[in-house]
């Protein structure tokens, strides 16, 4: 049999690429990870709910959140300032 270019050098380059592929498409396969980065929990239900009152307060002495928004002042547009 004569063995040619394809057969000497294609077959490890096609195995490599197989092997790469899947190697790939095993680490896309993570699981059910939460894409929120801002979003963490420290295991304890009411240890959760405590720290959320506590933002929620601060953000309600701060004048920012839900309850406390601040009507932000009216400028005139740029065509009204300038005539």
């Amino acid at each position: 049999m004569k063995k040619g270019i394809m057969n000497t050098s294609f077959r490890p380059l096609l195995f490599a690429w197989i092997l790469g592929a899947a190697l790939q498409s095993g680490c896309r396969s993570g699981g059910d990870e939460t894409t929120e980065k801002e979003f963490h929990t420290s295991g304890s239900r009411e240890a959760d709910q405590r720290a959320e009152q506590r933002v929620s307060k601060e953000q309600q002495l701060h004048g920012e959140g839900e309850g406390g928004k601040k009507e932000k002042e009216v400028r005139a547009t740029l065509y009204e300032r300038l005539g």
